[in-house]
């Protein structure tokens, strides 16, 4: 009788180390930014809604789906200015060459993080907001202090690798 509850203790503890192992396993995987093989177009908005003072407040589309494009939607340079309201006109994508943009996201992988326990947290000392789209799903990256991306808040967040060789470049491509 021993025994079997010996034997049934160890075979209990085996599967948590293994199930333990293998959610750290999921976890700490590397997940592209971007899925490959891809294509690349630039967002082209087709309507604009105006304010009383002339200012783009909002726009529509009727770009067509095509399977796994990446459309880059904006760049924005915030410059450390969680505070500063960007715009449509605001929008620096059209400037940058968009194969150029979207391989430097390509060539990066990311982790899993859990941002809730880093500092200075998510916005802080953000520098840039880019928005892309493949597959009908949003890639929303930041460059700052933490170098990150997100589909929506609640499916996660990754933490990019070597995110300040993409914000180099940005800078470089943009004579900033």
């Amino acid at each position: 009788m021993m025994k079997k509850k010996l034997i049934i203790a160890g075979v209990v503890v085996l599967v948590v180390a293994l199930i333990a192992a293998g959610y750290s396993a999921y976890y700490n995987r590397e997940i592209p930014i971007i899925t490959m093989p891809y294509t690349v177009a630039l967002f082209e908005y087709d309507s604009y809604s105006y304010d009383v003072e002339g200012k783009i407040t909002g726009a529509a589309s009727t770009f067509p789906f095509v399977e796994n494009q990446v459309e880059i939607h904006s760049v924005y340079f915030i410059g450390g200015d969680i505070a500063a309201t960007t715009s449509f006109e605001d929008n620096l994508a059209a400037r940058l060459d968009p194969e150029t943009l979207v391989t430097l996201f390509a060539q990066r992988s990311s982790k899993r993080w859990d941002y809730r326990n880093e500092r200075p947290g998510l916005t802080a000392n953000m520098q840039w907001e880019i928005n892309l789209q493949q597959n009908h799903k949003p890639i929303h990256i930041v460059l700052g202090v933490n170098d990150y991306w997100y589909e929506s808040a609640d499916q996660g967040f990754y933490l990019i690798e070597d995110g300040d060789a993409i914000e180099r470049a940005l800078a470089g491509m943009l004579g900033l």
